[in-house]
């Protein structure tokens, strides 16, 4: 009789145990819905921006590249340097992560929900570790909170500022927040900001010329002030430093995720703002007459 009453209890504790994580379950995944989840369902930024999209061209890539690199060339000589003559930026990250808004504040003739401050970007404690997982940031839809990685290259912090201050505002997909990052950049009072959108943008489109031809690829990297090419290749030298295979399942697990709510090509869409990037330059050129 004992060991029936043991092994009722045991079937019981096992059921409420199920129940209760079930339970638990459900409301995370309806809290993660409503707070963030529903983003991936938002109209397309190149629809609200008015942009007409169309097949990106080598020639378009070419011509990408040359504009970003001449925006470069333009900031880079403002700038202050490490002694290894790659760029430093004007004040610790934190100050760096305080002033990111302004550039998002200087959009809102474009979209007023742009200038919207969620709270201060949070820079993280661990940000070593997501060095070794090749991220630079995310964004923790349960607290609102935008977390910078500050170990990344000095090229590279005031954009991955911005890409998460982006995801902050409801965009969820990558490329969306690469772009409007690179928007909020190149729109800072701050060369500092300006520098890194276009630095960053152009190593994009790079590496998009670059797969659809290393030739022109190389051809356009000779055109790039040799400043501008030892910033870019400090980004590199970051991702190739940090290479292992936590990293690996880092990417897997992301690019999971990212296909599980939409996103199909995964990781892969972060490189597609440069559809965004050449819609953009189309209707500049176009404004212009």
């Amino acid at each position: 009789m004992r060991v029936k009453n043991h092994e009722r209890s045991v079937k019981n504790l096992l059921k409420r145990t199920v129940v209760k994580t079930l339970c638990v379950a459900a409301v995370v995944i309806f809290s993660f819905t409503v707070l963030w989840g529903l983003n991936y369902q938002r109209q397309p930024l190149a629809q609200s921006f008015g942009f007409e999209e169309q097949p990106v061209h080598i020639n378009d890539l070419k011509a990408a590249a040359l504009r970003l690199s001449a925006r470069c060339a333009e900031l880079r000589p403002l700038l202050s340097e490490h002694e290894d003559g790659v760029m430093a930026l004007w004040a610790e990250p934190r100050a760096v992560l305080a002033e990111a808004e302004d550039g998002y504040r200087a959009l809102a003739s474009r979209d007023e929900s742009l200038a919207r401050q969620y709270g201060v970007p949070k820079p993280l404690a661990l940000s070593p570790l997501l060095s070794s997982l090749w991220i630079g940031g995310f964004y923790f839809p349960f607290t609102g909170e935008a977390n910078i990685n500050v170990d990344c290259p000095a090229p590279m912090l005031p954009f991955i500022v911005c890409h998460e201050l982006a995801h902050q505002k409801g965009y969820a997909h990558e490329d969306e927040a690469n772009f409007l990052g690179y928007l909020a950049c190149d729109a800072h009072s701050r060369p500092d900001f300006a520098y890194s959108g276009n630095l960053m943008a152009l190593r994009y489109v790079l590496l998009a010329l670059k797969k659809a031809s290393s030739a022109e690829a190389s051809e356009a990297l000779r055109e790039i002030p040799e400043s501008v090419v030892r910033d870019i290749r400090t980004v590199d030298q970051w991702f190739i430093d940090n290479d292992s295979w936590a990293r690996s399942i880092a990417v897997e697990t992301n690019d999971l995720y990212l296909k599980a709510n939409g996103a199909t090509d995964g990781v892969q869409s972060y490189g597609r703002m440069v559809d965004l990037l050449v819609a953009e330059l189309r209707a500049r050129e176009n404004a212009a007459g």
